[in-house]
């Protein structure tokens, strides 16, 4: 398994994470509201068969987990789709 539910990135108890789709022909899409590292972690494992397909680039269309904030580049508004 990529994340481990128990040790988020960061210190901060407070801390939000958002669950994003990069898909291969548009980007970075945004998936999920924002959550606790913990209800990342489960839906990020939900959607990945436990961490078994779509959890890199190399398998096309992956998963990931990032801070809520965190403004993405490579989004469909940013390529102009």
């Amino acid at each position: 398994m990529k994340y481990n539910i128990d040790k988020p990135p960061n210190a901060d108890p407070d801390a939000r994470y958002i669950l994003r789709l990069f898909d291969m022909f548009d980007g970075w899409l945004s998936a999920s509201r924002s959550m606790t590292w913990t209800d990342a972690v489960n839906l990020w494992s939900e959607k990945t068969n436990k961490g078994t397909k779509m959890t890199s680039y190399a398998d096309g269309d992956y998963w990931d987990i990032f801070p809520a904030g965190t403004q993405m580049l490579m989004t469909p508004e940013y390529l102009g789709r």
